[in-house]
């Protein structure tokens, strides 16, 4: 299963989206509701998560679920984020593989890069600890874009290679800053 995800992960094309903080909030908000049968009415969420298997227009959400929509509505506020959702376009890197990630990153208005990353490969995972699945992984030369807020030692990327989006994922990235070319931000 583990390389059947990376398989898939770098097969999927590049975006051309630059990072857009309240399409990305809107999308993990959204991604909650669509997790546990919401059946969506705007043409933005019926082009981004579709109806096929929805079973509420009411779903029910259990703490852990409640606690993210909650902190992903207080950043909405904070950046006062307003999502047209009569668009049918989302710009957002990756979709099909941010579906895929369970611990769903918190986008910040602020930005990191660490351009040139000079390690060894590296695993991107779809989860914030080191048992989790293995999506991607980072290459000599990659640029990784920090665009959420970290998760205990975690933070999740979004990945660069020859000017496009590749991959996105957590990483541990503690005590590895060093291991880059260059930093920004």
């Amino acid at each position: 299963m583990r390389f059947i995800l990376a398989f898939v992960a770098m097969s999927l094309p590049a975006s051309a989206f630059a990072f857009d903080s309240c399409d990305d909030l809107w999308f993990t908000r959204n991604l909650v509701f669509d997790r546990v049968g919401y059946c969506f009415s705007s043409p933005l969420g019926k082009t981004t998560f579709g109806n096929n298997g929805c079973t509420t227009r009411e779903p029910g959400l259990d703490a852990q679920e409640q606690d993210v929509v909650a902190a992903v509505i207080a950043r909405e506020r904070e950046l006062g984020c307003h999502v047209d959702t009569q668009r049918t376009v989302l710009h957002v890197d990756l979709i099909a593989m941010r579906k895929i990630v369970l611990d769903l990153p918190l986008a910040t208005e602020f930005e990191s890069a660490c351009i040139g990353w000079r390690g060894s490969p590296f695993d991107l995972h779809n989860a914030a600890h080191k048992d989790s699945h293995v999506i991607g992984f980072l290459q000599d030369g990659d640029t990784l874009d920090f665009y959420h807020d970290p998760l205990r030692d975690w933070e999740f990327v979004t990945q660069m290679r020859d000017g496009g989006v590749v991959g996105v994922g957590w990483v541990n990235f503690e005590g590895k800053e060093d291991l880059c070319d260059q930093s920004a931000g």
